[in-house]
């Protein structure tokens, strides 16, 4: 939910002194007390989206400098109302929050101007400014400027995107003009893990924020959970506006899978506001350390032209062997294969994007990024383990049953769902992919289904093309079922939550369940786990008892196991991605269990299908090489 400013706000302290919020824009109504002006003429300017849903933020204000494959060259302005400072006195601050949307095409560059005169004139020569290159961050940036100078006066805000091309766009939110306290420190964030393997020692870690208008030397910082407080002192400067990543010197001891609940604090002498220094932190002592998995959600859509790298970078992530937990979902979005609630859960502004166990929301997309994130957040630790069975019948019909064994015990909403998952999806009209890289201007480009997407086409021919992990069917909503897990949900026991449905026109040998468990206050996917639709009261078919491809993925050689009801004449047949039947072999009156080698020396990195063709019955398995 977005967060409230007030308009104006007087917090009045021990000393008599008081701090006020003189002017406060957080887009939650659009662009609000400010006026967009579009300089350059483009007819692209300035506008309000919420370009990651979930991140805290809400509603930011967005200027672009590429759009839709179209370079632009923006001069675009943000000129606020007229703002009363005739009766501030002290340090005035003017304070915002900044980001790069796209953090693979970061350089955005812009400047903040303060003036007495709301024109583009006025304010773009005046001596209190702000000028950047935003470059990479981990998240929002704050930043701050003096304007202490114009105490008595009126002034305006000007900010002004500009000097810049070819990236992609730049967010602005929370603007406000306050007087500063002279002494106070914010205990701003409190970032030690929430779960902890019993028999552990944690270190206490975060961020405190000079929120006053004087250079901080030192501080005490304390931590306590319930035995007493643990305090030791900072020696350090921080200036004002300026924050500090703090790690205590006494650890926590997880001795037990209890709820340890922290109060860590900050404080130094002449501190005039209390009320921020101190943050409530739980961590909790887990009986068991769940098999973490991470779930790669990938935005993406036909119309996309860098979406192809999307599609290469889920191919290689399900190739890498040392990257099991690895769970992909292609969302799409306007075109054939698009779920409204998916796309419009997922919230992406920009495509292709991922959101990594929806915690690192709007990541941009590439191999290395994927790879990079995975390993961030493989190796976090989570509060349950997520296993799920689906199975479907001769009819048609799916059952899911998705099952949290919890670690540790959960005392707040936490949520079970489900995400039907289909591999070799293709289509006609509609599934031609639009290709950025055709003529090889954007760079080389391979996987995903294309040997050379230089050399594809834009758009790539449908007939050529194959879509993997495309998200079908949520089960329980984008948020996940309602009421499916009874609380307090204690260390060591398990909860399940079924689900039903139909195959409908889709091959049910493509398809697979991701079953997970979602913390409601956060929206962020604790754990999760992946599994084949299991065939339940049916063989393989009439013909076939059994069929397997192994080892997968495989190196320089595979088995091809089938076990025949019946004496048959048999067609083994392997396709590649492109459709290109690269392996036949046929077997005439054989019965019982056969096991096929089939040698992969000569094969690509990537993936195929191996086609088992019993008395004109198809069964299919997916085979990935990998060398």
């Amino acid at each position: 939910m977005k967060k409230t400013l007030l308009t104006v706000c007087a917090l009045t302290v021990g000393l008599g002194l008081s701090a006020q919020t003189y002017f406060s824009e957080d887009f939650s109504g659009g662009l609000g007390q400010f006026t967009a002006t579009d300089d350059d003429g483009d007819g692209f300017n300035w506008t309000t989206v919420d370009y990651a849903a979930g991140d805290g933020q809400g509603n930011v204000a967005t200027s672009e400098s590429w759009s839709g494959g179209t370079i632009l060259f923006p001069d675009n302005w943000l000129i606020s109302s007229s703002i009363d400072l005739t009766s501030a006195t002290g340090a005035i601050s003017l304070d915002w929050s900044v980001i790069a949307q796209d953090q693979a095409w970061a350089d955005e560059y812009y400047s903040v101007y303060v003036g007495t005169t709301g024109t583009i004139a006025a304010l773009s020569g005046s001596a209190t400014s702000f000028s950047e290159t935003v470059g990479t961050s981990t998240g929002y940036m704050s930043r701050s400027l003096d304007v202490s100078s114009f105490a008595g006066s009126n002034i305006f805000i000007g900010i002004r995107h500009h000097n810049c091309d070819d990236w992609f766009r730049i967010n602005i939110d929370d603007v406000v003009v306050r007087t500063l306290l002279t002494d106070d420190i914010e205990m701003t964030a409190v970032t030690t893990p929430s779960v902890a393997a019993t028999g552990t020692n944690v270190s206490i870690t975060g961020t405190v924020t000079n929120t006053g208008g004087n250079t901080i030397n030192s501080f005490d910082l304390s931590w306590d959970d319930g035995s007493g407080p643990n305090t030791e002192t900072i020696t350090t400067t921080i200036p004002s506006g300026g924050t500090y990543n703090f790690t205590h010197g006494t650890q926590l001891n997880v001795a037990s899978a209890i709820a340890y609940n922290l109060t860590v604090c900050a404080t130094f002498t002449g501190d005039l506001l209390a009320s921020n220094d101190c943050i409530a932190h739980t961590v909790s002592g887990l009986a068991f350390v769940p098999d973490r998995h991470v779930v790669i959600e990938e935005g993406t859509g036909t119309w996309c032209g860098w979406c192809p790298r999307g599609a290469v970078a889920m191919e290689d992530m399900t190739n890498d062997a040392s990257r099991s937990k690895f769970i992909g979902i292609a969302v799409h979005n306007g075109d054939p294969m698009t779920v409204a609630a998916y796309d419009a859960g997922a919230g992406f502004s920009g495509f292709p994007g991922m959101n990594v166990n929806r915690k690192l929301l709007g990541e941009s997309v590439s191999t290395a990024s994927m790879q990079s994130l995975y390993d961030q957040e493989v190796v976090e630790p989570t509060n349950s383990d997520i296993s799920v069975v689906g199975t479907y019948d001769a009819g048609g019909n799916i059952s899911i049953d998705v099952t949290a064994t919890f670690a540790a015990t959960v005392n707040s909403e936490h949520r079970l769902a489900a995400v039907l998952v289909e591999n070799g999806v293709t289509g006609g009209s509609g599934y031609e992919q639009t290709n950025y890289y055709d003529g090889g201007g954007s760079g080389a480009l391979s996987g995903g289904g294309i040997a050379d997407w230089t050399t594809a086409g834009d758009p790539v021919p449908a007939a050529m093309m194959v879509y993997d992990h495309v998200g079908r069917v949520l089960y329980g909503t984008y948020d996940g079922q309602t009421g499916s897990i009874t609380l307090p949900a204690t260390a060591s026991s398990s909860q399940t939550q079924s689900f039903s449905g139909s195959v409908g026109s889709m091959n049910p040998a493509n398809l697979k369940v991701v079953g997970m468990i979602i913390n409601s206050a956060t929206g962020e996917i604790m754990n999760a786990n992946e599994t084949d639709l299991l065939l339940v009261g049916i063989g393989e078919n009439d013909f076939v008892n059994s069929f397997n491809v192994y080892p997968n993925p495989a190196n320089s050689n595979a088995n091809i196991a089938f076990d025949l009801t019946e004496t048959a004449d048999v067609n083994i047949t392997v396709t590649n991605m492109m459709g290109q039947t690269i392996y036949v072999n046929t077997l005439s009156n054989v019965s019982g269990a056969q096991n096929i080698n089939l040698n992969a020396n000569n094969m690509a990195n990537g993936m195929y299908f191996v086609n088992l063709e019993v008395n004109g019955n198809v069964v299919t398995k997916k085979l990935s090489i990998s060398k």
